[in-house]
């Protein structure tokens, strides 16, 4: 007979074991699926000083800490990949056995009433099993499809996560978590007052630049384009932020460091590349926008932003700033980054060109996230850049299936925030089983 859970949570992170207590500890038959190990990305943060009460914590830590918990609370875990997920009609041998576990509990629980003991706080809860169970042929279950077997469950927590984008070059595995890193709120108060890197040119890259402009002392700030795709009130701020340095049309090809990060070595990419032309320097000039225009003039000798407009320049001149005045030079190469933290000739471009090797404490890689919702994506809907459709109650638009952490629509990927997920989904999927 098969056996049906009442909560399958897809995902062992901070949300899905957070999701697990909260279904555990009310009674229900929970099983966790992760495909790799339990913790999520928080394993390899070193140090964590912004979840509360925890004013110091180490990741690893804190996630078997989690996992001990799920443990002790005897929620079932399985090592699989979620391949599928689909509605299916419930058979009457599935009911049976639905209904058989509910009622099990049941008599358990008046049982327990009847010899004078304390009552099961469950009890409710075991009633409305049963006729849940009951109206199970009509409402059928989830099957959720692995490598190695199918499971099924009346509910079903995705708890996915994401996926940092990679910069793809050798020894970034082993230097992550130690110079390297994902995010700057999580460790960027690692190196207040320091020189630090982040590369990307989106919304979050920014925000990552100018959140440790407010910590560190320098910041450079690395971008293939000569021009941003993040929202241009993020870009004028950037370009008024004193210990924020731009070090455009510039690539990251090798990273130093045996057992931390020391330096990066950077290569000048073209000017006007396709993606640039297409979707950058000629479309903001179509659109007059007032920070990016007359980004095709980037020859001026010792102007620090190719990219930015000739009152930005100005007023670089006029506060004669010394961490910005003359970080390009214009020549043939492309707009060579060159500051006193890098030196000229380590290695070779594609184009043949030199490279330069920039002195740095940390490097935040802020290139992107890659949802891990692959599978689910003819199950539930999903925006534009593969997050699961899901407000703050974690409902989607799939009866029965909830979203929770990072895999979701939302403003803010925090360890606390999947934490919340985690308890809000599974307090949902409850109510949904009642």
């Amino acid at each position: 007979m098969e056996k049906v859970y009442d909560i399958i949570i897809i995902g062992g992170g901070t949300a899905g074991m957070t999701a697990a207590i909260y279904g555990c500890r009310l009674g229900k038959r929970i099983l966790i699926i992760e495909k790799k190990f339990f913790g999520g990305q928080i394993i390899s943060t070193p140090e964590i000083e912004n979840y509360p009460a925890f004013p110091s914590a180490n990741g690893y830590t804190f996630a078997t800490g989690l996992h001990s918990q799920i443990e002790a609370l005897n929620a079932e875990q399985v090592s699989d990949e979620v391949t599928g997920l689909k509605r299916v009609a419930a058979s009457s041998e599935m009911a049976d056995a639905a209904q058989a576990n509910a009622s099990s509990e049941m008599i358990g629980a008046t049982h327990a009433d009847a010899s004078g003991g304390m009552a099961n706080p469950e009890q409710a809860d075991t009633a409305d099993d049963i006729k849940s169970a009951k109206q199970t042929n009509a409402s059928g279950f989830w099957r959720i499809i692995c490598k190695k077997s199918l499971y099924s469950a009346r509910t079903v927590i995705i708890a996915s996560g994401t996926e940092s984008r990679k910069l793809g070059l050798a020894g970034e595995d082993k230097l992550l978590g130690h110079g390297i890193s994902h995010c700057a709120t999580c460790d960027g108060a690692l190196y207040k007052n320091r020189t630090v890197a982040v590369v990307g040119g989106g919304n979050t890259a920014l925000e990552e630049a100018l959140y440790l402009s407010l910590l560190c002392r320098k910041v450079y700030l690395i971008h293939r384009r000569s021009v941003f795709t993040g929202d241009l009130s993020l870009q004028q701020r950037i370009y008024n932020t004193d210990n924020v340095q731009l070090l455009l049309n510039s690539r990251i090809v090798a990273l130093n460091g045996k057992d931390r990060l020391q330096s990066v070595e950077l290569c000048a990419c073209g000017q006007n590349s396709a993606a640039d032309t297409s979707s950058g320097t000629n479309g903001n000039a179509k659109r007059n926008d007032s920070v990016n225009a007359d980004t095709a003039n980037s020859n001026i000798s010792g102007n620090k932003r190719s990219e930015t407009n000739g009152h930005a320049a100005n007023n670089n001149a006029k506060r004669n700033d010394p961490i910005r005045a003359g970080v390009f030079n214009s020549n043939a190469s492309g707009n060579r980054p060159l500051s006193e933290n890098t030196t000229s000739g380590v290695s070779e471009n594609m184009d043949g060109g030199s490279a330069e090797t920039l002195q740095i404490d940390a490097l935040f890689v802020a290139i992107g996230q890659i949802p891990q919702n692959q599978p689910f994506a003819g199950t539930v809907a999903l925006d534009p850049h593969g997050y699961i459709i899901a407000g703050e109650d974690c409902h989607t638009d799939a009866s029965g299936v909830f979203a929770a952490g990072d895999c979701r629509t939302k403003d803010l990927r925090q360890l606390v925030t999947a934490a919340s997920d985690g308890a809000i989904a599974a307090t949902e999927a409850i109510k949904y089983l009642r």
